[in-house]
């Protein structure tokens, strides 16, 4: 997730998740309302600069736009207004203090983004999820998601096979066993058995009836 951070000051700063917008303190509240309805409504920098035009070219104010995307960021500068974008290819400060109208660039791989308003001290900066807060400057860090997103490509995932194979091998540990006299009565078992009772004794044959003697 983006989390931008501003310093304290006295311009507008437009903020959602992935979207800066800069006005100077005297821009119309309603147009400051009319942008933050624009980008909680998923509008585009098109759609921002035209609220901005409501009152022609003459009369837009000076103003920093910025979206940042999946693998770019676009940066729509007028006035005094300086966006700062360090990147892979190095820094590269965008403003539109020469121009008649506005100054537009789309920067790839970009690291952190720097909105400033002209002559904004320095400060400590707060996080501001989504809102618009009273700020000489705002900072989003790209680099920081960047590595979030790799950490979590490369941690090693647990597949539901090894994560039963865990559960298994808990469930057998705690299995409680039998009580100790249920045990010992499963030891007795053999000894009975294997003690047979004596079998009765064979009674002895009776004597054979004398043969009778022959007459003489």
């Amino acid at each position: 997730m983006i989390v931008p951070t501003y310093a304290p000051g006295d311009w507008y700063a437009v903020v959602t998740d992935g979207s800066v917008v800069m006005l100077p303190p005297g821009v119309p509240l309603a147009a400051v309302q009319e942008v933050w309805a624009s980008l909680r409504g998923g509008g585009t920098l098109t759609d921002q600069l035209q609220v901005l035009l409501a009152g022609g070219i003459a009369a837009m104010p000076p103003f920093a736009l910025v979206a940042v995307g999946s693998r770019e960021v676009r940066v729509v500068v007028r006035g005094d207004v300086e966006v700062v974008l360090v990147s892979a290819a190095g820094r590269r400060v965008v403003t539109g203090d020469r121009v008649a109208t506005w100054t537009e660039e789309t920067v790839e791989d970009v690291w952190t983004v720097a909105v400033r308003a002209p002559g904004a001290p320095g400060g400590d900066h707060l996080p501001v999820l989504s809102g618009t807060v009273r700020a000489g400057a705002v900072g989003v860090e790209l680099r920081a998601v960047e590595r979030q997103a790799r950490r979590g490509a490369t941690a090693p995932a647990h597949t539901n096979g090894e994560r039963s194979r865990r559960q298994s091998r808990q469930a057998v540990t705690e299995v409680p066993g039998p009580p100790a006299d249920d045990l010992a009565g499963e030891r007795r078992e053999p000894d009975q058995a294997a003690t047979a009772p004596p079998e009765p004794e064979r009674a002895a044959p009776e004597p054979a009836e004398p043969e009778p003697a022959a007459p003489e």
